[in-house]
């Protein structure tokens, strides 16, 4: 069983130019959570909510960073401890695309990172 999130837009803090964490710049998040099937039941507190999942991306992306890679291991790591007493979690995959490049004029439709962490 997989939760995911796709295409969160978020006003996020993070890049490598001052001016891009002053101002802001937008990410788009992607997370995908793989559960341990074996874990099934009614109760949220069972699983991954991913309303919570959506704050938390929501959240960390405030946190001014340099690197897109250090927002993503930021990001990772609040899953985990936020959900550390379900046990559930097989794997997350965290993809983050960023719409526009600070000072380019080159042409392209985005630029991204993705990390899958297999637990």
């Amino acid at each position: 069983m997989v939760v995911f999130i796709d295409k969160l837009k978020v006003l996020s803090s993070v890049g490598w130019y001052v001016e891009e964490r002053e101002i802001g710049v937008e990410l788009i998040v992607s997370i995908r959570i793989e559960l341990n099937s074996s874990v099934i039941s009614d109760d949220l507190n069972d699983t991954v909510d991913y309303a919570e999942i959506a704050r938390l991306a929501v959240e960390i992306s405030k946190q001014p960073v340099q690197l897109i890679e250090t927002y993503i291991h930021n990001l990772k790591t609040s899953i985990l401890e936020r959900y550390a007493k379900t046990r559930s979690i097989k794997s997350i995959f965290i993809k983050i695309e960023k719409p526009q490049i600070f000072q380019s004029n080159l042409q392209y439709e985005g630029v991204g990172i993705e990390a899958l962490y297999i637990l």
